[in-house]
């Protein structure tokens, strides 16, 4: 296992992420005359309506080789021009300095390069791909049942998320504390078991290795737990899993998302622990395996009251994902979300706040965690981004469940 902190200083990349020097250079005399720059960049009047204008340089990676800093890939900064709200506005712009839109320079190269930072994704821009969200309404909440499990309270709780949908979740209380306590959203995995959800990651069901939500209230941490769309008591299609099929297609064809709805409930479940006398409102945390893994990224990105979250196995992007042995889940069905950007877009978005991003070697759902790392690690103050490296494959073990808790320690003490 190792880690990995961002420091946000500038360091040698491994040689795959290095670029030809003939077209870095080319690209690099294009951005040094202005010609690929957004108005807002060369300081045009108009600036302000571009959403994305900083500009970096193109930094030295060693053998004579150049990139611009950090970015895991040439074609990805050029994958990122070509997909940028700015592109058609940068295009237009340039029109009498290039007879065409592909911005080639004199030695017929690709310039479109300009920058990776010209092109980062925004929370604004994010949302609206996302599509409407569901309306908020008052949760009038209720308790079911309680339950006493030694160092902590079990208690199933139910809330509305919508003004015609209650939905149940777990709650986990410790005992014994003297003042309002960090809370920890625990989410499920997916792993196609549709009749599972909240019941195991609270240990009541499933693989013991999922119930993180208890190890985490043993450590006086109040946990809420409740069901992601279609699984456990909101799969209304049991015994099938044809319930999460129909949530994705119908919100679709309405010009909405399945990842909008989620993110909707998650951010529920937080009015409602915010609600209560034993949380400290202000240290919210998130962690999750697999689908929740892929949440723990979204969900802090989205909701800026998420302080700090653990991404377990579930950090692949989706460029990762366009193979058929992987396949992209259907909660993550954004149309058009490639011309915007990708997860390792998104993760930016978390920074400053803290994320760690927890990988295996043998796990397709963590493909290109170190790439996601490297694009995103300027964003973040240090040691707010890391990433940790295991052996293994699609799994969540004793000692990744350590590293997980040890940081969420680190960034929701204080306050």
């Amino acid at each position: 296992m190792a880690f990995i902190a961002a420091t946000g200083q500038f360091e040698i990349l491994p040689r795959h992420h290095q670029i030809d020097a003939r077209r870095a250079s080319s690209c690099a005399s294009a951005l040094q005359s202005g010609s690929l720059l957004p108005a807002a960049a060369r300081g045009d009047a108009d600036a302000s309506k571009w959403p994305c204008a900083r500009t970096s340089a193109v930094h030295s990676v060693g053998n004579g080789k150049s990139m611009p800093p950090t970015c895991p890939s040439f074609e990805l900064v050029l994958d990122d021009w070509a997909r940028c709200p700015s592109r058609r506005l940068a295009e237009k712009t340039s029109a009498n300095r290039h007879k065409t839109a592909g911005f080639n320079s004199e030695d017929g190269l690709d310039c479109r390069v300009a920058t990776w930072s010209i092109c980062q994704m925004e929370r604004k821009t994010l949302l609206e791909i996302l599509g409407p969200f569901p309306e908020r309404c008052p949760l009038d909440p209720v308790t079911l049942d309680e339950t006493d499990c030694g160092r902590f309270v079990r208690r199933q709780v139910e809330y509305a998320v919508e003004p015609s949908e209650r939905i149940k979740a777990f709650l986990l209380i410790p005992k014994g504390a003297t003042e309002p306590t960090p809370a920890v959203l625990c989410h499920h995995q997916h792993a196609g078991q549709f009749h599972l959800g909240k019941s195991e990651v609270v240990g009541l069901a499933g693989d013991r290795e999922q119930a993180f939500g208890v190890e985490l209230a043993e450590l006086g941490y109040v946990v809420i737990a409740p069901d992601a769309l279609g699984f456990e008591d909101r799969n209304w299609s049991w015994p099938t899993g044809k319930a999460e099929y129909f949530e994705m297609a119908s919100r679709l064809v309405e010009g909405k998302t399945m990842l909008a709805k989620v993110l909707h409930d998650i951010s529920v479940a937080v009015d409602f622990v915010q609600t209560l006398p034993e949380v400290n409102s202000s240290r919210i945390g998130f962690i999750g395996h697999s689908y929740g893994g892929r949440m723990a990224i979204w969900a802090p990105a989205v909701d800026e009251r998420f302080r700090a979250s653990v991404s377990n196995c579930g950090c692949v992007n989706y460029k990762n994902s366009l193979v058929r042995e992987a396949g992209i889940q259907m909660e993550f069905c954004v149309p058009g979300i490639l011309r915007l950007g990708d997860i390792e877009d998104v993760v930016r978005l978390v920074a400053p706040r803290a994320i760690c991003i927890q990988a295996t070697t043998e796990d397709k759902w963590s493909r290109g965690a170190e790439a996601i790392f490297e694009y995103a690690r300027t964003a973040f103050p240090e040691g707010a981004l890391e990433l940790g490296r295991w052996p293994g494959g699609h799994v969540f073990t004793k000692e990744m469940r350590k590293a997980a808790y040890d940081f969420l320690a680190r960034h929701l003490a204080g306050y």
